[in-house]
């Protein structure tokens, strides 16, 4: 795999908890344009860059109710989700 693609992984892993952290902002982090960050994500990895942040997210927030023992719509605001 691609490593600036590996490097976006982990950023996007490192920071799920934080809503500030943009598929275009990491392109810039990683040194690629948005559009060409879009089309080397899609290709290495099956998915497009935001839909691979939201899942981690989803994630993110779905094993912390699990391994907090909570059921709190709240506790999903601190990984990147507002309540609406």
């Amino acid at each position: 795999m691609d490593v600036r693609i590996l490097e976006a992984i982990r950023i996007f892993e490192q920071r799920m908890d934080d809503a500030g952290v943009s598929p275009e902002g990491v392109a810039t982090e990683i040194g690629l344009s948005a559009f060409h960050f879009q089309r080397l994500f899609l290709r290495e990895t099956g998915d497009t860059p935001g839909a691979f942040q939201r899942r981690i997210r989803l994630d993110g927030a779905a094993m912390r109710i699990l391994i907090v023992k909570t059921s709190s719509l709240g506790d999903i605001d601190c990984h990147g989700y507002r309540l609406v």
